[in-house]
């Protein structure tokens, strides 16, 4: 499996953008998948746990472990990881969320319901 690495980051103006690269190919635009939950339609967010970063959280899980699981288990992952992220701006990989949410499934992190 290739390399997925997700990152937020800012520009001049503090406006929040989270791209999507994967190996060596130029990075694109995260889809914040409003079309599933319209938690903040002005943007992604990190650093906090209020409906900006609730709408990345859904948008990482859902592009990384499907829109089921991502579902069901955003909101755990909002206040356990995103709501952890510096201001300034993140890096995350598939991989780490992977293990975040396989980590959920034993038991380790706390439970989604």
């Amino acid at each position: 499996m290739s390399p997925v690495v997700y990152r937020g980051t800012r520009d001049d103006n503090g406006t929040a953008r989270v791209t999507k690269q994967i190996d060596e190919l130029a990075p694109v635009p995260l889809d914040m998948r409003n079309d599933i939950r319209n938690h903040s339609p002005t943007g992604p967010e990190w650093g906090y746990g209020g409906s900006g970063p609730a709408q990345l959280a859904l948008a990482l899980l859902v592009d990384v472990l499907g829109e089921h699981d991502g579902e069901r288990l955003y909101q755990l992952y909002k206040r356990q990881v995103v709501a952890g992220f510096s201001h300034e701006g993140f890096a995350i990989t598939a991989e780490a969320i992977e293990e975040w949410a396989r980590g959920i499934e034993q038991g380790e992190h706390g439970t989604a319901e």
